[in-house]
């Protein structure tokens, strides 16, 4: 769905479990891929950046997607996902809005980028975050702005990941 501003919202009936979580991990794909080396996004990017000259620019943009963006949660039954210009606008969004704002952030920059889904029963896959890598150190390296200190979340900072219960598991998803 378009919105007046020019932005991109998402929202669909999903199919139940794994088929819904991976149609939605697909839209957040397209999301990013459709937008990253558009002007404005670049444009925006560097606007961050500038006013955190001499900072990482991964620290820089994982850190105004963790603080500067508000988490809210979906509508109840309902999957929503925005484009970046949706969520940089409005600076609000879920863990699929938050990560996808991040990827295609990333990716403007040449960084590669991928997505993780957490299952903590082990059954339904309940989060996402983004993992890009570090050329430096040969390793995949996660980001998740989801962890802002809203309701009983940690603040996390660059490499922090939910930790998994035994019965927990994960599966990565190119981006």
């Amino acid at each position: 769905m378009q919105s007046q501003a020019g932005t991109f919202e998402w929202i669909e009936l999903l199919p139940s479990g794994h088929q819904g979580t991976i149609r939605t991990l697909e839209t957040m794909r397209w999301l990013a891929r459709k937008d990253y080396d558009l002007p404005s996004v670049r444009h925006s990017t560097q606007y961050l950046l500038e006013r955190q000259s001499g900072q990482n620019p991964i620290a820089v943009l994982f850190e105004f997607a963790r603080d500067s963006i508000h988490y809210v949660p979906d509508p109840p039954n309902m999957e929503k996902v925005s484009d970046f210009a949706h969520t940089y606008e409005s600076r609000e969004g879920d863990c699929d809005d938050k990560i996808t704002w991040l990827a295609t952030a990333l990716l403007s920059l040449g960084v590669p980028v991928r997505f993780v889904i957490q299952s903590q029963s082990g059954t339904d896959w309940d989060h996402v975050y983004l993992e890009f890598y570090d050329w430096g150190h040969w390793r995949w390296i996660a980001l998740d702005p989801t962890a802002d200190g809203h309701g009983n979340t940690p603040i996390a900072s660059i490499g922090w990941q939910n930790p998994l219960p035994p019965q927990g598991k994960e599966m990565t998803f190119e981006v």
